[in-house]
């Protein structure tokens, strides 16, 4: 999967919203989602929305309808999970999701992905609650999402709370609202979103993609490096290897502005552009 959007700035970004509504906390007991939601956005704000209940084939406690309202009789007509995940890849295609609460939304997503044989979700996530608890952590407040959506000044529609495709929409609405103080602390683009949340592996994986499609294609590329001394230097590469030891990334590549091959740490690589020049070109 190739993803452009890496090098996108954040207020140039695409990406889906995803809330899930469920049976209870812990799908490992048993429990199955009712109902997703999922919010598309451009730069300019939100495009469209597919909300999806869905039959866990179990009842709903009464515990859970108390939170988002729904009981076994609106659902028991609904699809089954396994009839709706061609609904939910397609609008999710090869954007970037966002969620509140990662851990638990994308956990009971997946598991049940896996456990009818489905390909997971293997989408760069952004858990906008991670975001909320670094970027507000001098707030005195709950992190709760209703709460974030009113702190930062969104208009919050109490009776929709708790239901997924509102809940999908507040999510990727407090996301827009961070972007400001994101860019104050020199996060301007999805990679460096991924770096800050300390999701440097994924941010790895879209490179290796990028890279080995330029070895093959004998792409030169240019990169800004850090070195050492902590040196900022952009560098004109030949790319020819990828290595992994002791859980780090290397690139074996060939300098143009030294005349040499050389080895740089993925972790050192501040910014990655290819260009239009291949070594047939010399």
């Amino acid at each position: 999967m190739i993803r452009d959007f890496m090098k996108q700035t954040l207020r140039e970004l695409s990406f889906v919203s995803l809330d899930i509504e469920t049976t209870g906390l812990k799908f490992k007991e048993g429990h199955r989602i009712v109902e997703i939601g999922l919010v598309r956005f451009t730069p300019h704000g939100k495009i469209g929305q597919l909300g999806m209940l869905i039959n866990p084939e179990r009842s709903i406690p009464f515990e859970a309808s108390r939170i988002h309202g729904l009981y076994d009789v609106d659902v028991e007509l609904a699809p089954r999970f396994q009839e709706i995940v061609h609904l939910l890849k397609a609008f999710i295609h090869e954007l970037p999701l966002f969620v509140y609460n990662e851990d638990f939304d994308m956990g009971f997503l997946n598991f049940q992905l896996r456990q009818l044989k489905f390909q997971p979700i293997e989408n760069p996530v952004i858990d906008v609650l991670k975001l909320a608890r670094k970027l507000l952590e001098k707030e005195r407040m709950r992190m709760n999402l209703t709460k974030v959506a009113s702190y930062l000044g969104i208009t919050v529609q109490r009776s929709r709370a708790h239901r997924a495709v509102y809940d999908a929409y507040l999510t990727g609405e407090v996301f827009r609202k961070f972007i400001p103080l994101l860019e104050a602390q020199s996060v301007f683009t999805f990679s460096d979103l991924l770096i800050y949340l300390g999701k440097s592996e994924e941010r790895f994986q879209q490179w290796i993609h990028d890279i080995t499609r330029a070895i093959l294609s004998r792409k030169i590329v240019e990169i800004v490096y850090i070195d050492m001394n902590g040196v900022e230097t952009t560098r004109r590469i030949v790319p020819k290897q990828i290595d992994h030891r002791n859980n780090e990334y290397f690139l074996l590549a060939y300098c143009l502005e030294r005349k040499d091959e050389r080895v740089f740490k993925f972790s050192r690589i501040r910014q990655w552009k290819p260009t239009p020049e291949n070594l047939d070109d010399f």
